[in-house]
């Protein structure tokens, strides 16, 4: 990203997103997650485990890049329909 679209990204994902408000499903949705992990991480062997820590990790990284790419598409397509 370029400087300005970076401090941008970056002031929304540590500023104001974590004050904006939540989706009505989000708690829902959230506790549905937590449920199934807590049951699936319940079966894990030691070695399980730190494999599916390890995939997190990773899986978490991809993640945050798709969401740096939806930034980006929806700075450049407001760009467009402002102009």
């Amino acid at each position: 990203m370029d400087d300005y679209l970076d401090a941008l990204y970056h002031y929304l994902t540590e500023e104001r997103l974590p004050r904006a408000p939540l989706p009505a499903d989000y708690a829902a949705q959230a506790a549905r997650s937590e449920t199934a992990l807590r049951r699936l991480s319940g079966t894990f062997s030691p070695e399980q485990e730190e494999l599916y820590l390890q995939y997190e990790d990773e899986y978490n990284g991809l993640v945050d890049l798709e969401f740096q790419q939806l930034f980006l598409e929806t700075f450049r397509l407001a760009r467009e329909v402002y102009r």
